[in-house]
């Protein structure tokens, strides 16, 4: 019981600029795992945040225009994904990493930019 209600404390990822939250989600553990999609942020969910300011609206359009111009899914601008590997199966604590995995201009199997790297382990 102590294993499961640990591992399935609440994560809180967010994104800040100039100490604003502008945006957050809370998740389990065992969401960010790989096989269970992780946590995803990618130029829709920007483009929704944008789509609050008014004043964005004829921007946000011209690039949704664009991105529809492509005609081919998966497609965007970015994606940034969150993911937690454990170390192992079962254990008494918390214990793994998080991993960023980070795409730039993408297309099906191809993009301008890939990165993907350990951004942090807890436990040991």
């Amino acid at each position: 019981l102590i294993l499961l209600v640990t591992f399935f404390t609440n994560v809180t990822l967010s994104i800040t600029v100039d100490h604003i939250t502008i945006w957050s989600v809370e998740t389990t553990l065992p969401e960010l795992m790989e096989p269970n999609g992780g946590l995803c942020l990618d130029d829709d969910t920007v483009l929704e945040i944008l789509a609050l300011i008014p004043e964005l609206h004829d921007d946000i359009e011209i690039i949704l225009g664009i991105l529809a111009i492509t005609g081919c899914e998966p497609r965007g601008l970015f994606s940034m994904c969150f993911y937690f590997d454990p170390c192992e199966a079962y254990s008494s604590s918390i214990c793994g990493c998080f991993e960023f995995d980070f795409q730039l201009l993408y297309w099906r199997g191809y993009c301008l930019y890939k990165f993907r790297g350990n951004i942090g382990c807890v436990g040991s």
